[in-house]
């Protein structure tokens, strides 16, 4: 019995490393996207800008290449990311089905202890009761 409850406790550990892995993930997304929007505005600047002086049109090409370069870029890290969050959150499933298949054996092998504790309790009941009877009866 000790060594299942331990069984259970070690694959817990890992579990919780990988429960935090996707959320670190996550806010890493929300910093990207949170960039993405940041160019966004940006881009939105700069055109203002482009509209309303000479020198600014003339300098919003290599501000537009730049600006297509780095969402580019972006949106690589993105989709990257994107995959590695799905194979964090495989993870954290694959070490939730462990833990959670370590957890039933116990659970099991409980219930068939106090089932065993049980039986010998009305072994013990059922031998008293017929003591009790025969030395009535005698």
């Amino acid at each position: 019995m000790r060594t299942l409850s331990t069984l259970i406790k070690m694959p817990r550990h890992p579990l919780d490393e990988k429960r935090r892995a996707p959320t670190d993930l996550e806010n890493l997304r929300a910093d990207l996207i949170a960039q993405r929007e940041k160019l966004d505005g940006d881009l939105a600047r700069e055109q203002e800008v482009a509209k309303e002086t000479q020198s600014g049109a003339f300098g919003y090409a290599g501000f537009h290449q730049g600006y297509i370069q780095r969402r580019d870029r972006l949106m690589v890290s993105l989709a990257e990311l994107e995959s590695r969050i799905a194979a964090a959150q495989e993870d954290v499933s694959t070490a939730y089905q462990d833990v959670k298949r370590h957890e039933i054996a116990l659970a099991a092998r409980q219930r068939k202890q106090r089932e065993e504790e049980d039986r010998r309790d009305r072994i013990a009941l059922d031998e008293t009761s017929l003591d009790m009877h025969r030395r009535r009866m005698a």
